[in-house]
């Protein structure tokens, strides 16, 4: 199955989670990938959220001039910003901004193929922080195709 593929069914069982687990309100990074299309499903569906901005910089992050447009467009529309006292980006700022995420959150939805973080602040650190503080993670595997409560 094919990037776009997978970002269509991804989508889909973002939007079948938040309906199934009535979730009234999200909170994102609007990070490429994920972020952007869970927040995409919120505002579509006429949820509110909420951005963390990791950093000032953050911006520079984006390599792609669609992702960027889309960032943007999704940040115009968040209910709410928090911005980090990060200058720079940094897998520091970014860990940060996930711990925040996953603190203003009370169900965590993770899209995450179960393998290791490859640098601080990765998926997986993210979701062992929402375990250790007793966060209910719902994993999405856009490899396996299977999603569950872990």
């Amino acid at each position: 199955m094919g990037g776009a593929q997978t970002s269509q069914w991804v989508a889909g069982v973002l939007v079948d989670m938040v309906k199934k687990h009535q979730i009234t309100e999200g909170v994102s990074c609007l990070a490429v990938g994920t972020d952007q299309i869970f927040a995409a499903a919120l505002k579509r569906l006429g949820i509110p959220y909420l951005v963390v901005i990791p950093c000032d910089r953050y911006e520079q992050t984006f390599t792609e001039t669609q992702d960027l447009e889309s960032y943007r467009s999704l940040l115009s529309t968040a209910d709410e910003v928090i911005r980090l006292p990060f200058d720079e980006p940094s897998e520091v700022a970014f860990f940060e901004a996930g711990k925040k995420v996953v603190d203003l959150s009370s169900i965590v939805i993770a899209v995450w193929d179960g393998a290791p973080a490859r640098g601080l602040g990765g998926t997986a650190d993210v979701v062992r922080y929402a375990r250790s503080i007793g966060r209910r993670v719902l994993q999405i595997n856009p490899i396996t195709k299977h999603f569950s409560a872990i």
